[in-house]
């Protein structure tokens, strides 16, 4: 996407973000994603990013979370590069990928320095997608996560935490639901989730 069109954007959801960012009450949340949504949700309520998963996406998301506090004080090791240069890292066997880092380094030293701020934080979400959580036993794993948590499906909802995207009905998971879909410029998982109203239930 090249500058003209991002400044476009900008301003076409100024008012959208301005609203984000005025109603926003839990400015200090860590929000452990599998993908790039938390940083979506950091980026457009104009807060501070506080999660070591900004920027990342976790294959195994479900194993991760499942031992979060385990796997944020364990070592992160680099482990190379995938087939379009992106740098690797695992924690506990668990692959990261960086999608927009130069280098495993670079990786490695916001990863650590966000995961410390996440490990002295009572503010964690879990944000996912059921390109992540697939089957009955997965949900069943994750229901059992004592953390405030979302899962983005495709498929009817049997949880609380899951919100059915109804765009991707035919589908078996979850396509791209950062794509724009509202004339007020929200994205498909903003207009069918209220994530700041959600942030802010758990504020005190």
């Amino acid at each position: 996407m090249n500058r003209f069109i991002k400044k476009l954007i900008a301003i076409w959801r100024k008012p959208l973000i301005d609203k984000y960012h005025r109603s926003l009450k839990q400015r200090d949340a860590v929000i452990i994603s599998s993908n790039c949504l938390a940083g979506v949700m950091y980026h457009d309520t104009k807060t501070r990013f506080l999660s070591p998963t900004i920027n990342l996406s976790i294959l195994d998301f479900l194993s991760f979370v499942d031992d979060l506090e385990r796997n944020l004080k364990s070592e992160i090791v680099p482990a190379g590069f995938d087939s379009l240069g992106r740098p690797l890292c695992k924690i506990n066997g668990i692959v990261l990928k960086g999608h927009h880092y130069s280098s495993e380094k670079e990786m490695i030293s916001k990863w650590e320095e966000r995961s410390k701020r996440a490990l002295n934080s009572n503010k964690i979400y879990i944000v996912t997608t059921d390109e992540f959580i697939k089957s009955e036993d997965d949900e069943k794993r994750f229901d059992s996560i004592n953390y405030p948590k979302i899962c983005f499906t495709s498929k009817k909802p049997k949880y609380d935490w899951q919100i059915y995207l109804p765009e991707f009905k035919n589908s078996i998971q979850v396509g791209d639901c950062m794509k724009y879909k509202t004339i007020s410029g929200k994205r498909i998982f903003e207009k069918h989730f209220d994530y700041v109203s959600w942030l802010n239930s758990y504020y005190n």
